[in-house]
């Protein structure tokens, strides 16, 4: 594997639907994994000759116990053989990571609209059972759209939690089997609507979460933009990697010299388009951090020392971040001279 990995348990299994499995793990001497509400476990598994990485994100609390919910995919080799896993297997944890996560200042926040569509739900779920147990002055609003009730992940505990915290949480399921055309997918046209009925505090005072297909969120970003939510209380989380056509090739595609200082040592790396520092430093046998590869998840985050970076996609990293030298690896390639970067 290309990180150090840690044995975890499964304690115990829930089906969620035909299709979906909530998976509880622990350490193996039983102490619980740390980790934020809405993040995603990293496992490596072992597949044949070669090691096979995914990222699920976790759909529990801490108090909950640490879980993340897989549902099978048609052509997923991974998920399908998640399935046939029982209590008592083991799997290989590589790191817990993202920054699909509540502010650490949660104090001038007032309501939070979240966004999901099928599996999509999993973060969306963690961080709404996050503020209805732990932020109890903030009202929530979540549209969830499926194909069907059968399908819903979550369905009935959804349904309870809005019945448990009735001033505070609003549920719109959004079915695409809706006679009621207009009612089954979720546009930009009717979002807008959602947002003006339902709008209860200012605009400085709103988040917003979304997790789904790229598409779906991409039309819960423009919209939400247009109605007025500052871009730095809008998240997204992606499960699906981007198209190499909207990746941005550097300037500068000559070979460049990269100083990595990691865990109190320094490696020296020859990177050139195209070659990403992170690709660059995992073929040489560095132990880099990294999780999803395409700019969106924040795991392979590095600090820039000197030199300059070009970013051919990045969908984590704001603007202070930038400003204060954060650069993303698995998007990053070197440019207009040599690089050192730190990982704190």
């Amino acid at each position: 594997m290309t990180a150090e990995s840690t044995p975890l348990i499964i304690d115990k299994i829930v089906r969620e639907t035909d299709r979906a499995k909530t998976i509880f793990v622990k350490h193996k001497d039983g102490s619980p994994v740390a980790y934020k509400p809405g993040q995603f476990m990293h496992f490596g598994f072992r597949q044949l000759n070669a090691i096979a990485y995914r990222s699920y994100s976790l759909s529990t609390i801490p108090e909950e116990g640490a879980a993340f919910t897989v549902k099978e995919m048609e052509n997923g080799d991974v998920s399908r053989s998640l399935q046939q896993y029982k209590e008592g297997d083991t799997l290989n944890l590589i790191n817990v990571g993202g920054k699909f996560v509540l502010p650490q200042n949660m104090e001038a926040i007032q309501q939070v609209f979240l966004f999901a569509a099928g599996s999509g739900i999993t973060p969306v779920f963690a961080i709404l059972k996050q503020i209805l147990k732990h932020h109890p002055g903030i009202s929530v609003y979540l549209a969830y759209s499926n194909s069907t009730p059968a399908a819903t992940i979550f369905y009935e505990a959804i349904k309870a939690l809005a019945e448990d915290y009735p001033e505070r949480l609003q549920v719109n399921f959004i079915f695409s089997s809706n006679k009621n055309l207009l009612k089954a997918r979720l546009s930009g046209f009717w979002l807008q609507e959602i947002v003006q009925e339902h709008r209860k505090a200012a605009w400085e005072n709103i988040l917003a979460y979304t997790c789904g297909p790229v598409e779906y969120m991409d039309n819960i970003k423009i919209t939400l933009f247009t109605c007025g939510i500052r871009s730095e209380h809008f998240y997204m989380e992606y499960f699906e990697t981007i198209s190499d056509g909207l990746l941005l090739p550097p300037p500068d595609q000559e070979l460049h010299r990269v100083t990595i200082k990691l865990l109190g040592q320094e490696h020296h790396l020859e990177v050139q388009y195209p070659d990403t520092i992170l690709s660059a430093g995992v073929n040489a046998g560095l132990k880099l951090p990294y999780s999803c590869r395409s700019g969106q998840c924040g795991s392979c985050t590095a600090r820039l020392v000197s030199g300059e970076v070009w970013l051919q996609y990045n969908e984590v990293l704001t603007p202070d971040d930038l400003r204060n030298g954060l650069t993303l690896t698995c998007m990053g390639c070197p440019v207009n001279g040599d690089v050192t970067l730190q990982y704190d």
